[in-house]
Order: C-alpha cells, then structure tokens, then sequence
C-alpha cells in the first residue's frame, strides 16, 4: 500500500529497464471461492491490482521498460501454462498489442 505511493519517484528520477510484477495465482481459485466474502475479496484485489498494473504499463517513464507478469503460486505444477491462466484474463493481458507479449 504505502510503498506504492513512492513508485513514481523512483521511475521518474531513474532509468528503468524491467519491472516485475507478482501476482497471487492463488486468487483464480478464490475468485470461484463458494465462500461470498473471499470471492468478493478477491475481485476487489484483482480489479485493483490490474488497474495499478495498466496505470505502469501507461506511463511514459516505462514505456521502454520490460515489464514481466509473474503468477506465483505454491504448487506451480497444478497451475494452468502462463498463456492459458485465467487471471491472464482477468488482468487484460490476452488483449495486449503483439508487441507488448513478447
């Protein structure tokens, strides 16, 4: 949260040439959580959380900067590949320009 807010500072003052961002690929399966509250939860953080990563992807300080997509889970081998994972949808990502899915 607070950390956020100082982001821009950084890539404002410094060149950047990578950023790697970290998702909970834990959230696909709350999101389809029989619990209401978690899956309501769970939206709110994955609305936010691609917002937060659209709004880097638009600034014009990153425009040249890899930025990587990471789903991280615990048991990476029950998880779906990287280009079939449902919160590649979630967060935009399957409508990125060909460019951009290098």
């Amino acid at each position: 949260g607070k950390m956020r807010q100082v982001w821009s500072t950084f890539y404002k003052a410094l060149t950047i040439h990578g950023v790697i961002f970290v998702v909970d690929a834990n959230d696909a399966k709350l999101l389809e959580s029989e619990n209401k509250r978690q899956r309501e939860e769970a939206n709110q953080k994955v609305r936010e959380y691609r917002q937060l990563l659209h709004s880097l992807m638009n600034e014009d300080e990153l425009r040249s900067a890899v930025i990587s997509v990471i789903f991280n889970s615990r048991n990476a081998d029950a998880e779906p590949p990287p280009d079939e994972h449902p919160l590649r949808y979630r967060y935009g990502l399957h409508n990125l320009p060909e460019p951009m899915k290098k």
